[in-house]
């Protein structure tokens, strides 16, 4: 439970966690005297402290839960009585450009994921997971291929497995073009995604990340 310190109808303190420091500090700012219980009522009850200033218990209302991308939280509206404070927050919508470029974002992050996965490769009869990752996974396979020369065999481990192959020059192009189609379909995901986007309104946002996150 958090509360309000209000005086005169008008909240002063909070709302907030009951701290007796916080309230003191306005008590003492209008030179009044009182000892604040601690801890607070169990029952939630209004402490009065005179008859204009009390501490009130505080309850907050959503009207619902706005769209991660559309939508905002506006407030909360406060309406306060002699026993409680209730804070009310509503659902604004979210300039359609600002929900735009927070949209792009999202689709980055997916575009990510989807192109720093785990892919299943045939090699030499045997099916093994590939990180398609950036860094380090990308360039071994990368520097290792450009490396080689055409007789050359390299003994690799595939942790996921705990299966250890010897590699040929072909079989590194093999993973590499696994890899590379990966990516790139990421990427091609992002820039069709981004395309929907151009000429997008609420309505279609909304319909467009929940075709995302089902998909």
């Amino acid at each position: 439970m958090i509360y309000a310190l209000i005086d005169n109808n008008t909240i002063k303190v909070g709302p907030r966690d009951y701290h007796v420091g916080f309230f003191n500090d306005y008590l003492q700012s209008k030179n009044i005297s009182f000892e604040i219980p601690f801890p607070p009522p169990t029952d939630n009850s209004v402490i009065k402290i005179t008859d204009e200033i009390s501490i009130v218990p505080v309850q907050i209302k959503y009207s619902s839960e706005p769209h991660i991308i559309t939508e905002q939280l506006a407030g909360p509206f406060y309406e306060i009585t002699n026993d409680l404070v209730v804070g009310t927050y509503n659902i604004a919508e979210v300039n359609i450009e600002s929900a735009k470029n927070k949209f792009k974002e999202f689709i980055a992050n997916v575009r990510y994921n989807k192109e720093n996965t785990v892919i299943k490769v045939t090699i030499q009869d045997t099916e093994v997971s590939i990180l398609t990752h950036r860094g380090t996974n990308r360039d071994f396979y990368t520097q290792t291929y450009l490396l080689m020369n055409d007789n050359d065999v390299k003994l690799v481990k595939f942790p996921i497995e705990n299966v250890w192959l010897s590699l040929t020059k072909a079989d590194f192009l093999s993973i590499l073009n696994s890899i590379n189609t990966t990516v790139q379909s990421a990427f091609d995901w992002e820039h069709q995604q981004l395309l929907l986007l151009e000429n997008a309104d609420k309505t279609s946002l909304e319909t467009q990340y929940n075709d995302i996150i089902n998909s």
